[in-house]
Parts: C-alpha cells; sequence; structure tokens
C-alpha cells in the first residue's frame, strides 16, 4: 500500500527477505544485498516457457504469489553462513530482493503493457528496487548500516548497475557502500557503426554470420528501431515501443548516461533504451564497482555444449573469437570509465572459465588469489580509501587470457561447468513449473530444483 507502483509483471507485490546478522557477529552493522537473476521475458517467444513475458507472469520469476514466508537463503552458494564459501558477509545482514518484472530490474514503465485477449503487464523494475531499500532503511535498520554492498548475478547484475548510483543517493553518507555485478556483462554486436575505435568486433566476418543467435545483443540496432533507423529489426524487444511515451522510463536510469548518448545520437528515447545496458551504463556509474564476467559465458555462447565432434571445432572456434571480443569490450568500456571517473574505484575480474555467475571462490587467477579473494582484497582497500587512507582510488584488474576450453581455470571441472548450464537452459524452456495453475506444494521452486541438480561447490551451501 505505500509503494504501489512497485509490483511483479502480474501486478502482485515486489518482495524480499531478510536473514539478519547473528547476534553475536562483529558485522551485525553490515549488509548485503543480493539482486535475485533469472533471464529477461520477450513477448514475441513462444508462450509455452518462462521465457515468454505472460507465460512468466504466471511463475514465481514473474509473480510474488508463491512466495513462501521463509526462504533458505543459503541455497544461493555466494550468500552462504559458511565462511568458506562467502568469507566477506557469512555474518552481516543478508537480504534477497526477489526477481519478478522480467526486465533485469532495469525498466521503468508506468503504463501497463496490454496485448489484445492477454493480461496486462507491469514493468516496475526500478520502483522495486526503491520500494524494498526504503523499506529496508525506514523498518527493517538499515539507515544505520555502516556498510551496504550490492551484489546482483545474471539479470541481478544489470539491475546492480543499473541502479548503482540512485541506491546509494537513497543511503546515509555514513555508509560505505559498493556494487558487485557478476555475469551480466554483454557486449553490443551490433552491425551499425558506432564511434571509431569503440565497436571491437564490428569488422570480424564469422561474427557477423551469428547473427541468429547475437540478435538479442544487438542493443544499438535494437534502440535505434525505436525512431526507425534501422532495417535489421522491428521491436524485438517488448517494452521498446513504449519507450518513447512513458512518464517514468526516463526517471530510473543514470541522467549523465542518458546527456552523454542523446549527444552521440541524436534522440533521447534511443539513449534511454541504452541505458539500460551494461555495456552503455558501465562508464557512468560513480559509485564503487567492482564487475565479474567470463570470457566464455554459457548463457549466451549457445556452442558451449556441442558434442559432435565435427562442430565441437567449430564451437571451439567460434567460443574462443566471441571470447576475444568480450574481454577486448568491457577492457574498452572499463578505459572510458576510468577517463570519466578516475576518483572512482572499479575492479575487474574477467575469467576463461565456461560458466555464468555466481561461481564464488572457484576461479583461481595465476596469483593464487580466487575471484573471491580478489574482491576481498578490493572491498578492504577501498573502504580505507573512503575513510580516508592516503592514495589514489583502488584499481584492480585480473583476467585469464586462456582459451576454451580451459579445464584448469575453474575449481569446478569444465563437464560439471557446461552440465549446469545445459540444466538452466532446461529450465528456460520448462513447460510446466509450479505456475498460479498448478497445484504444486513444494517451498522449494522450479529454479532451485534445477540449480542444485548439479551443485559447482560439491558441498551444502548453508
Amino acid at each position: 500500500e505505500t509503494y504501489p507502483l512497485a509490483m511483479c509483471l502480474d501486478g502482485s507485490p515486489a518482495s524480499f527477505y531478510v536473514r539478519r546478522a547473528p547476534k553475536t557477529s562483529p558485522n551485525a552493522s553490515k549488509w548485503v544485498l543480493h539482486f535475485q537473476g533469472g533471464h529477461q521475458c520477450e513477448l514475441h517467444e513462444s508462450n509455452s516457457t518462462v521465457k515468454n513475458c505472460h507465460r512468466r507472469a504466471q511463475t514465481e520469476l514473474g509473480s510474488s504469489r508463491f512466495d513462501e514466508k521463509q526462504y533458505d537463503l543459503g541455497s544461493t552458494p555466494i550468500m552462504s553462513s559458511r565462511a568458506s564459501l562467502s568469507p566477506t558477509w557469512h555474518d552481516w545482514n543478508v537480504v534477497m530482493l526477489r526477481y519478478c518484472d522480467g526486465m533485469n530490474w532495469a525498466v521503468t514503465l508506468q503504463e501497463s503493457v496490454d496485448l489484445s485477449g492477454m493480461d496486462p503487464l507491469f514493468f516496475r523494475g526500478g520502483k522495486n528496487v526503491e520500494a524494498i531499500v526504503e523499506t529496508l532503511l525506514h523498518s527493517h535498520g538499515m539507515d544505520m548500516a555502516s556498510d551496504v554492498i550490492v551484489y546482483g548475478c545474471s539479470a541481478g547484475g544489470v539491475g546492480a548497475i543499473v541502479h548503482a548510483d540512485r541506491i546509494r543517493a537513497m543511503l546515509s553518507n555514513s555508509s560505505f557502500y559498493a556494487v558487485i555485478s557478476d555475469g551480466a556483462y554483454l557486449p553490443d554486436f551490433s552491425h551499425q557503426p558506432g564511434h571509431k575505435n569503440e565497436d571491437v568486433f564490428s569488422d570480424s566476418a564469422l561474427l557477423s554470420r551469428l547473427s541468429y543467435f547475437l540478435w538479442p545483443l544487438q542493443f544499438r540496432e535494437n534502440a535505434l528501431d525505436l525512431v526507425g533507423e534501422s532495417p535489421s529489426h522491428e521491436n524485438k524487444y517488448v517494452p521498446s515501443a513504449y519507450y518513447r511515451n512513458d512518464p517514468l522510463v526516463k526517471r530510473y536510469v543514470d541522467p549523465a548516461c542518458v546527456a552523454s548518448l542523446t549527444e552521440r545520437f541524436s534522440w533521447e528515447a534511443v539513449a534511454v533504451y541504452l541505458c539500460h545496458v551494461p555495456y552503455y551504463a558501465i562508464p557512468h556509474v560513480t559509485a564503487p564497482l567492482f564487475i565479474l564476467t567470463s570470457k566464455h559465458d554459457t548463457t549466451w555462447l549457445p556452442f558451449v555444449s556441442v558434442s559432435n565432434p565435427v562442430y565441437l571445432w567449430l564451437s571451439q572456434l567460434v567460443t574462443n573469437k566471441i571470447g576475444h571480443h568480450v574481454g577486448a569490450s568491457l577492457l574498452q568500456r572499463v578505459s572510458e570509465h576510468d577517463r570519466r571517473h578516475p576518483d572512482s574505484p572499479l575492479g575487474v575480474v574477467i575469467d576463461s572459465c565456461a560458466h555464468h555467475c555466481d561461481w564464488w571462490g572457484q576461479i583461481r587467477f595465476s596469483d593464487g588469489r580466487t575471484n573471491a579473494d580478489a574482491f576481498a582484497d578490493w572491498y578492504r582497500e577501498t573502504r580505507e580509501w573512503w575513510e580516508g587512507a592516503s592514495g589514489v582510488a583502488p584499481k584492480v584488474q585480473l583476467t585469464q587470457n586462456r582459451s576454451f576450453p580451459c579445464e584448469s581455470c575453474c575449481e569446478t571441472p569444465l563437464a560439471v561447468s557446461v552440465e549446469h548450464q545445459r540444466l538452466l537452459r532446461e529450465f528456460n524452456n520448462f513447460e510446466g513449473g509450479r505456475d498460479l495453475t498448478s497445484d504444486a506444494t513444494s517451498p522449494r521452486s522450479q529454479f532451485e530444483v534445477v540449480m542444485q541438480r548439479v551443485n559447482p561447490y560439491g558441498v551444502s551451501t548453508s
């Protein structure tokens, strides 16, 4: 009632779960907010899978009507209460923000999306973030926090970047704040030329032939569809047709990003669209930011699970070609960020493990540190810098320049990584599921069931 516009795809209220720090914890004043992930939905997908927005609205990824009174946050390894798995915040206050808006937490439309003969859909990602953070501040004691870290995986990582500075502005000046975005970076594979030296893959004949697989990542072309300047597609991303006229959509993106891209592309609608995408948003984030990504992300590379010997060679060629561009592209974004904000702490970890996100502590670099170790060091240095320590803003870059497949890049065996992602794809194409029409009573979601079938850690995470 306090936040009437904060809602899931189906119109049910936004929701979250809290695990309080142990009473004896020395870190009881510290908070970590976990933006749940779960892919993005579209209207043009088959309505039999959760990739379709109307279908998703009937499941826990689009509704809070399935929410149990209690939820085991330890089922997510990075939020485990075990110090061996989650060394930095195992004894902090932990919050899981339930992902149910279908658009990466990023898109906020005041008006519902109504298609003939279908139930209305509500894209309220920004409103949900705002409502949950304000509730934590006013009703759960986060206004007294000494530290607040936002962590997002996949779709949650997109939301963490898009709302990074907005959340910081909501917190007390006495709270240290940082953002971790894991597995959310996607290059722009558009054919439309950008500025000189910006599009590291624009001259690749091989990648241009993969448009069938990569069109969702052609962000600039999809944005130009808004103003009729791109002949390639026509409004394939669901809310794009509503961007120009909705009164809320501009409010929940970074104004500096919008101003910069409006000057560059001449159309504000195009700028607003692109500022929902980490590729374009990262250079404008001023809050301390730590980015983790894999060069061989198994979510958007359909090639990594190919087993036919003939196609395996081709899959390796394509995966390595794209992986090279992913790393180079992100480092370009990092350079632009540092040019714009030299006094903003930034950490970047690029690995060559075949995985998506949440491989916390499972990836080890040449200096002996894991990705979790790298963050812990950066967090400590950044906090000391924030408190007034001398020196420049902490910057860190760790990169595994290894080819796919790389058995030694992960602590987790490659076969387990690939199988884990295969099961996630199986979930995305799941036609049954726990939805409003089923009589399922298990408190465990279909998403949890799929994830737990292959546990990359090999141990209980609680």
